[in-house]
């Protein structure tokens, strides 16, 4: 395990307000199983949330997602690598 993030539900506000149509990995996020992205699916959800954070306008929810995003690029740039939501 590199890290873990606990998002006190960021992650599920931030779904509810997404338009899923654009959405290409945040909108797959289960927010009470489990969902689980390879590197190259962790390096399209990191740029997604980076543009959706700007729409969140709790400063703490802003600071959660951005250390999501941050374990995203982590496992976008590393081998063999997974990124796991747990939910609920």
């Amino acid at each position: 395990m590199l890290d873990r993030v606990f998002d006190e539900g960021a992650i599920a506000r931030l779904t509810q307000s997404v338009d899923h149509r654009s959405s290409v990995c945040l909108r797959f996020i289960d927010p009470y199983g489990n969902t689980v992205f390879n590197s190259t699916q962790a390096a399209v959800l990191s740029a997604e949330l980076n543009t959706a954070k700007g729409t969140v306008v709790d400063r703490e929810d802003q600071e959660r997602l951005a250390a999501v995003a941050d374990l995203a690029d982590r496992c976008a740039v590393s081998l063999h690598v997974l990124l796991w939501f747990i939910g609920d």
